[in-house]
């Protein structure tokens, strides 16, 4: 802004430049169609490694999403603007959360597609319109709408054994597993010929039995978990082990969620708290040695043999489940999550801490998805315990 003075008349003049907010960055929209692009991205990953058919069910639930927000501002006669790009995001993260089918000793299911249309009209009708709206809902609408999901569809929410496609069959149109007798991972393992994918369990599932306690003999458990039950570590960051349509590709939730911090739409702090507190939680927390002894603390300090086992462990939990994606694209919600910087942190501490601890103990699957659904409601009383004192009040 410059000053020039008039000489005819005398005025003092002002010349004002372009309005502040239009020379603040991004908008909200932009923010929104990027985060729907790198799901889309995150989704395209589960395409790869579950089949075309994910496909099918990220497009039911964006479908829904967006139908519901069309559906929802007609009943309310038009008092709600209406966010479509949001709705489609909250319909794709929807989808990312939902398995593509589950195997048992019948052969392979796939998913009921009625399962992410309701997930995604559950969570724009309730979890966004009956919660305020655009800006006011407390729950994340796409836990909201995966927990509806959960508690009517069980058998399928939490397959015996998931699927994953084998390393030569990416992109099939319907996943054919087979459960193997004997499993050395991803690329070291040959599938027979009538066959397109693996069943098996998730490792997150695997660390639960450790938990509960593992039988080992007097072997040391973490060593006989790692050597005779988990699948290299490696394979969670390819994506070669079962899981939701997103969760599963660790590599590919990173690389999108690191995009997200370079430009600024996710302060970096959020999801390292998250992780952290994951990481510090399964180090920490106790795990039987058997089913009839005591607990054992701090396995993630664990060596045999020289073998840091531990470590190993608690790199299993950081990347075999849900938590990248939960720490990336749900506990970083603009909407549930905290306002201030240290809001955030306490925010992510609680997500991380208490997801191992629910995967650990809790009694149902999904332990991220249910750990932020938690801290959700406890966003309010963070937010005015941390926020800045003004000088002189």
């Amino acid at each position: 802004m410059s000053r020039r003075k008039s000489q005819d008349e005398g005025f003092l003049w002002l010349d004002v430049g372009s309005p502040p907010h239009l020379l603040g960055g991004d908008t909200y929209a932009q923010i929104t169609r990027t985060r729907l692009a790198l799901a889309a991205l995150v989704g395209l990953g589960g395409v790869a490694l579950f089949g075309l058919l994910a496909a099918v069910w990220l497009a039911i639930g964006v479908a829904a999403a967006v139908a519901a927000e069309w559906g929802y501002v007609r009943l309310t006669g038009g008092r709600i603007t209406p966010t479509y790009t949001h709705a489609a995001l909250m319909g794709m993260l929807v989808g990312l959360a939902l398995p593509v089918g589950r195997f048992d000793s019948a052969g392979f299911h796939l998913l009921a597609w009625i399962v992410p249309l309701i997930a995604g009209i559950v969570a724009i009708v309730v979890g966004k319109g009956l919660m305020g709206g655009m800006g006011n809902y407390m729950w994340h609408p796409a836990l909201v709408g995966r927990a509806a999901v959960e508690l009517l569809y069980q058998e399928d929410m939490h397959p015996k054994q998931w699927v994953v496609l084998a390393r030569d069959h990416l992109f099939a149109t319907v996943p054919k597993p087979v459960d193997p007798a004997e499993y050395a991972g991803w690329h070291a393992t040959t599938l027979p010929a009538e066959f397109n994918a693996w069943a098996m369990r998730r490792p997150v599932e695997q660390l639960r039995d450790l938990a509960d306690g593992l039988p080992t003999g007097r072997e040391n458990p973490l060593t006989v978990l790692m050597r005779d039950h988990l699948p290299p570590w490696e394979d969670t960051l390819l994506g070669g082990i079962g899981g939701g349509i997103g969760e599963t590709c660790a590599i590919l939730v990173i690389i999108a969620g690191l995009y997200l911090i370079y430009r600024g739409y996710v302060r970096w702090f959020q999801p390292l708290s998250v992780l952290l507190a994951a990481a510090l939680a399964a180090a920490i927390l106790p795990i039987r040695i058997a089913p009839d002894a005591g607990f054992d603390w701090m396995p993630g300090f664990h060596t045999d043999c020289g073998l840091h086992v531990g470590m190993i462990y608690v790199l299993y939990h950081l990347s075999s489940g849900e938590l990248l994606l939960g720490a990336f694209f749900f506990a970083t919600d603009m909407v549930a999550s905290p306002r201030t910087a240290r809001g955030q942190i306490i925010f992510g501490i609680g997500i991380g801490a208490l997801t191992v601890a629910l995967r650990l103990y809790g009694p149902v699957p999904g332990s991220c998805y249910w750990a932020i659904l938690i801290m959700n409601t406890f966003i309010g009383e963070i937010d005015r315990r941390t926020k800045r004192r003004v000088m002189g009040t």
